[in-house]
């Protein structure tokens, strides 16, 4: 159904998702590359970026911005960075920051360049999302550039309406929970969710709850 909807997509069945990711990082040759996750929205347009020096530049963040504050996953409230600007973009030094502004690899709409993300990985395993990010922040530190971009406000938000996985526990469905079944049950009686009109208000943070709204697809 989702394949219908969406037929300009190209779709990649998982069967090994390190083998998978490594290599569809092989074939980008060298073009930046963005994880996103499925709770995730772009709720804001994105501005026009320019590609920053990844040599100077750890990664380029759309899902912070001086907006966010708090972090819902540890429940943490933190101040901004020291800001510099440059151009379009903000930058500060991640390792000196505090809060979302302190984690270097986020797989929440942050672009990297492929080949750093691609020679990292090749140095440990996981098997899916949660563990790549996790591996990627214990052992791909060491060497990141000291910056992080973003622009002035964020873009991308995050809504933890449910647990997504046992290994990982997270925080979520505090405020407007949604089980996954009910999800399911909403979707296929011909509902959709109302993207344009779910971020009522600019979000504190990567995460953040919101009222689910659905409008009949019908």
């Amino acid at each position: 159904m989702v394949r219908e909807k969406w037929p300009q997509v190209v779709w990649q069945e998982e069967t090994d998702f390190r083998k998978d990711l490594t290599n569809l990082l092989e074939a980008m040759s060298g073009e930046p590359v963005m994880f996103c996750t499925d709770d995730g929205l772009f709720f804001r347009p994105i501005p026009a970026l320019s590609e920053p020096d990844w040599s100077q530049v750890a990664g380029l963040s759309l899902r912070l911005g001086r907006n966010s504050r708090y972090c819902h996953p540890a429940n943490e409230h933190y101040p901004n960075p020291n800001f510099q600007r440059h151009g379009e973009l903000l930058a500060w030094r991640w390792r000196k920051a505090r809060g979302d502004f302190r984690v270097a690899y986020s797989l929440d709409a942050h672009l990297y360049p492929s080949r750093r993300i691609l020679g990292l990985i090749q140095k440990f395993d996981f098997g899916n999302p949660n563990q790549l990010e996790d591996r990627l922040n214990r052992c791909g530190v060491q060497d990141a550039p000291d910056w992080i971009m973003c622009p002035e406000q964020s873009c991308y938000v995050s809504l933890p309406i449910n647990r997504v996985n046992s290994e990982f526990p997270n925080r979520a469905g505090l405020q407007h929970p949604a089980s996954e079944q009910e999800l399911l049950e909403t979707y296929l009686s011909g509902q959709r969710l109302d993207i344009r009109n779910i971020v009522t208000s600019s979000p504190i943070g990567p995460h953040q709850e919101y009222p689910l709204r659905w409008v009949s697809s019908r």
